[in-house]
């Protein structure tokens, strides 16, 4: 009974410690990423704490909010190695932290469905990703320097390691820098994925759901950062908080995919939750389009007019709006008869009994 007990507090206690510290010392964006992950990862890990799946969306958590860190201590005292204990932290979390994102990612690549190593040449390649990222997870958390982001400086600045090895130190010409090192994890994020992309392929029944989960997941997390970017880098809003509510949607979807997955609750709803988002997806960019021809099209036939540009607006407005709800059916129909071919079947069954 004491080991259950145990592991309890340990979830509630690596769930408190992510929400505190990011409140503390982390972005708005950081806030809500971090607890996104940490959440459903307390409540998996409570219902499920023997599945080695069940913590790493916490320990994802916990990279996110240490790697979301604003560091405490000032631009000059980091980069003469003068910052207090606190800013030494902060400043060091951010490697940290990303050091356990990417390890917390490759442990649900390399393990998802079942929480085990895959069988096969497989296991050996999981077993040399586990082994280098160890190597570097060492290198970036012990080097002589570390990279730091801080607020108001277009790049990343280097300072002193306060972790940093003496041993290290006296190599550090030959020692890879962090810009070598963080591709080299997103490599074995690729290959972990090209594993688990082959596991999926030889699934069946339920297992295969699994999969399909996670696979629709990812697919909105990427979807999000791609749209972050463009919201961030394009547009460059002044709405400072849009990209983080952005990404704030979409990448709870993972932890999500891995509760759903792991408690294996609702499985079959994947095929209908594909059908509904793609649906809203197509039915979103057709009304945008039909919108913005809209503008132009009115723009034009009442560009001699006074205030013809906002009637322009206005008009394309009302037919876009007039046109989403059956411009929507009918686009969801389609994607049905493709995603959700089971409830088009049943449906199909039931009516003709009905008859």
């Amino acid at each position: 009974r004491a080991i259950p007990f145990v592991r309890t507090l340990l979830a509630v206690a690596l769930t408190l410690l992510v929400i505190a510290w990011s409140i503390l010392f982390s972005n708005p964006g950081g806030i809500l990423i971090a607890v996104a992950y940490a959440l459903p990862g307390l409540f998996l890990a409570l219902r499920r704490p023997g599945q080695p799946l069940s913590w790493l969306p916490q320990l994802i958590g916990l990279g996110l909010a240490l790697g979301t860190t604003v560091p405490t201590a000032s631009r000059e005292a980091l980069l003469v190695g003068e910052a207090d204990t606190l800013g030494q932290l902060t400043a060091w979390g951010q490697t940290a932290g990303w050091v356990l994102f990417f390890t917390g990612f490759l442990g649900i690549l390399l393990t998802f469905a079942s929480g085990t190593l895959a069988g096969g040449r497989w296991r050996t390649v999981s077993l040399v990703l586990i082994a280098a990222y160890a190597l570097i997870a060492g290198l970036m958390l012990l080097a002589p320097s570390i990279e730091v982001d801080v607020p108001g400086q277009p790049a990343s600045i280097p300072m002193p390691n306060p972790f940093g090895l003496p041993l290290l130190a006296q190599v550090s010409e030959s020692t890879p820098g962090v810009a070598l090192l963080f591709p080299m994890l997103l490599a074995g994020e690729v290959v972990a994925f090209v594993g688990m992309v082959a596991r999926s392929r030889r699934s069946t029944g339920l297992e295969r759901l699994q999969y399909r989960w996670l696979g629709s997941a990812v697919a909105v997390v990427v979807l999000g950062i791609l749209v972050w970017m463009f919201v961030a880098l394009v547009v460059q809003t002044d709405l400072v908080l849009l990209p983080a509510v952005i990404i704030g949607l979409t990448f709870p979807a993972i932890p999500i995919a891995v509760v759903i997955a792991v408690l294996r609750y609702r499985l079959y709803e994947i095929d209908r939750l594909v059908s509904r988002s793609i649906g809203w997806a197509l039915a979103s960019a057709s009304i945008v389009g039909v919108f913005a021809a809209g503008v132009l099209a009115f723009g034009a036939l009442l560009s001699g007019l006074a205030q013809g540009q906002a009637v322009a607006t206005a008009a394309a407005t009302l037919l876009a709006f007039a046109l989403f709800q059956p411009l929507r059916t009918r686009l969801q129909r389609i994607v049905d008869r493709r995603f959700d071919r089971p409830r088009i079947e049943a449906e199909r069954t039931l009516q003709r009994h009905g008859e």
